[in-house]
């Protein structure tokens, strides 16, 4: 039996709301998790240097989480979780 698929099926909407920034300004505590796939720390990272301009916030603090195929170690997310309001990561090749 062959089954084909139609890619123009149902599309669900999904209603997301996000999350608030608790800080703005100078308080606003920004970081880059870099997934170490080509390009992606420059586009994070200029990414953040225009977000942090935007909302008048402090230098982002830069990491990584080691290698783009394993996930980030939980000591590092709850470290970000914990101490930082926006962190910017994922960039696809």
């Amino acid at each position: 039996m062959v089954r084909f698929y139609a890619p123009d099926g149902a599309v669900d909407k999904i209603a997301l709301e996000l999350t608030p920034i608790r800080n703005r300004g100078p308080e606003l505590r920004i970081a880059v998790l870099d997934n170490r796939k080509d390009n992606a720390f420059l586009l994070l990272s200029e990414t953040a240097a225009g977000v942090a301009k935007h909302f008048g916030a402090g230098p982002a603090i830069l990491t990584d989480k080691g290698n783009a195929s394993v996930p980030a170690p939980e000591s590092l997310v709850a470290g970000l979780a914990r101490d930082i309001d926006l962190v910017l990561t994922g960039s696809a090749d």
